[in-house]
């Protein structure tokens, strides 16, 4: 198989979001040129020696320029280099160059700052494009702030996206888990029909069956039509972040985590499983028929198909904005429930409450069923590997001491939200200051839900104005295109962010992040499966099913919905539907490559 076409089948896959590797060899390499390393009287980076570096990077549309850039400036003189910052188009485009920049012979660029899926990082790993790093991760004084960090379990995650199948590591991890992210099939129910009907928020399964009875029987929105639309999901595999409202009601009787199709882990976390074919998953698909029966879920107005959101946009929008607020007893809605990841990608103005639907809603908790635990869908937030030292490097060791510098608490700040003491500030006394005051501004709002829930600023984003290099074209930093690390904890509840305090508001919207924090955010199993890495042989057996099983859950799922598959008559044919696809080998294929990975050596091992 030529390089070309190996080059184009890994496109494909990259795509399709399979995670794929090939299995060859295991040592690791340093690589690169003459220039030395470190200085062998310590064993340090030598920085008195002046060096040349050329880093490749995804153009951002905000970003001005690389060259003429705060955070390129910064780490030419902290690091006594000069750097060249060379550019990619965004997407599609950018890979393709890539690939023929890879092929084509001239000489690579020292650092490769990109996000790539496993199957493009092995297949230029194994081929000697990028270089290992093994040796790197493990010598201290190369990778100082890598060796600082304090949560063994973290690091553990960060190594889990960056080491392929043959246990060599590729890269180096932009790590920074944030807990909006991780939950964001958060369910909203609309407050003003349950108002309306005099009814309660509904915590089981049971209660959200009658409210949902009500919601078309009764005509909640006012207006003498039944025009009302109970459920309302965009029906997807992957539910277009958080949209497919069918998947956090099944987690209330058996987990499954970022889409229809995704694999599980056992209790005891030791071995994969397919929570599509459980017992759970059998009472979640009844639960979701007497929905139907019940007029909940309509067999036409309660879907939209594919990843064109407009339609489903349009519904949730159905009059529009700028429309008053409804009087009371009626509504200007048509939908009662749905989930969704992003308010303001789905509700024009509703960040500032000015969309008068989005008003009527309310985050709605996990619903219990009283048979075990129930869960939310959980995206774990691993990280990717964002810095590949190529095999053209002149001196590698320093381009992963340098890559290991945005490891430092400090510079992981500039790289995620801009220059120091212009975008950001960490003086403490300002820092204290803020904090003071913007808990008594929020204490002025205890009626629309604020609370401050931060332990601390130990940084404030904006400078007394707004940070807005996410929103304006800037030269501060790189747009977020490299390593940093920020754990957890730090980043949920240590740092705040600047508001006008002569014209402070606070706004339903603002409400929702801690809301979700305290639905959601426990509500998962104690293991979750990692990003799994298969070899070559093994991406051969499941390439197909991969494409094809989603799909198949879709359609059944449909069906036993709506009586056209019998569920309890029909559930064993379901199985062995799914058996003939090849789930058993999938399974197979996801056990080994699970017990290949970083966090299953850590845990059990």
């Amino acid at each position: 198989m030529t390089k070309r076409i190996l080059a184009a089948l890994l496109s494909a896959l990259l795509l399709l979001s399979l995670a794929t590797a090939c299995n060859n060899g295991s040592s690791s390499s340093s690589g690169g040129g003459d220039t030395p390393a470190v200085d062998p009287a310590t064993g340090e980076v030598d920085l008195n020696v002046k060096r040349d570096m050329r880093i490749l990077i995804s153009s951002n549309t905000f970003i001005t320029d690389y060259n003429d850039n705060w955070l390129t400036q910064k780490l030419e003189e902290d690091l006594n280099c000069d750097i060249t910052m060379e550019t990619l188009p965004e997407g599609d485009d950018g890979l393709a160059k890539m690939q023929l920049m890879i092929n084509g012979g001239d000489t690579l660029p020292d650092v490769f700052s990109l996000s790539m899926n496993s199957a493009l990082m092995y297949q230029y790993g194994s081929g000697g494009t990028f270089l290992a790093l093994n040796d790197y991760y493990e010598n201290e004084k190369i990778m100082p702030n890598w060796a600082a960090i304090e949560s063994e379990e973290d690091k553990t995650t960060m190594l889990s996206t960056v080491t392929a199948a043959d246990g060599n590591i590729y890269a180096l991890n932009m790590f920074q888990p944030e807990t909006w992210n991780m939950n964001p099939y958060r369910m909203y129910i609309n407050q003003k029909w349950l108002d309306n009907l005099g009814l309660e928020m509904p915590t089981t399964t049971d209660e959200l069956r009658d409210v949902l009875k009500a919601f078309r029987e009764k005509d909640p929105n006012g207006n003498g039509q039944t025009d009302e639309i109970p459920l309302f999901t965009n029906y997807v595999n992957n539910g277009n972040y958080g949209c497919n409202v069918l998947l956090p009601i099944i987690n209330s009787f058996v987990y499954c985590s970022g889409n229809m199709s995704s694999l599980s882990l056992s209790e005891d976390g030791k071995t994969v499983i397919a929570p599509q074919v459980s017992d759970g998953w059998k009472e979640a698909m009844k639960y979701l028929k007497s929905l139907y029966d019940v007029g909940g879920i309509l067999p036409d107005g309660s879907f939209i198909y594919g990843t064109d959101t407009t339609g489903f946009k349009g519904t949730l929008n159905f009059q529009g904005n700028g429309i008053e607020e409804a009087p009371e007893g009626k509504s200007v809605n048509v939908v009662g429930l749905f989930s969704c990841g992003s308010n303001s990608g789905n509700f024009a103005g509703s960040g500032k409450d000015e969309n008068v639907n989005f008003l009527e809603y309310r985050m709605m908790p996990v619903l219990e069923t009283g048979n075990g635990e129930a869960y939310n869908p959980y995206i774990e937030q691993p990280g990717s590997g964002y810095w590949y030292v190529t095999e053209d490097a002149k001196d590698p060791a320093f381009c992963v001491y340098m890559g290991d510098y945005f490891y430092d608490r400090e510079m992981s700040i500039n790289v995620r939200f801009g220059q120091k003491e212009v975008d950001w500030t960490d003086d403490p006394e300002y820092c204290s200051n803020w904090y003071e005051q913007h808990t008594k501004l929020l204490e002025q709002f205890a009626d629309k839900g604020a609370k401050q829930l931060k332990v601390e600023y130990q940084w404030v984003v904006g400078v007394d104005s707004e940070n807005l290099t996410w929103s304006e074209a800037n030269n501060h930093f790189w747009h977020n295109c490299q390593p940093r690390y920020m754990d957890l904890e730090t980043f949920t509840y240590h740092y705040g962010t600047w508001k006008d305090p002569n014209n402070f508001q606070y706004y339903y919207g603002d409400t929702l992040g801690d809301t979700s924090l305290e639905y959601y955010n426990e509500a998962h199993p104690d293991y979750i499966l990692p990003l799994l890495s298969y070899t070559t042989e093994e991406q051969n057996q499941i390439t197909e099913f991969q494409i094809a099983y989603p799909e198949e859950i879709l359609n059944w799922t449909m069906k036993f919905i709506t009586g056209e598959a019998d569920i309890d008559g029909q559930w064993d044919a379901y199985k062995a539907a799914l058996d003939a696809l090849g789930l058993q080998t999938y399974i197979e294929c996801s056990q080994a490559a699970y017990e290949r990975t970083v966090y299953y050596q850590a845990n059990f091992q």
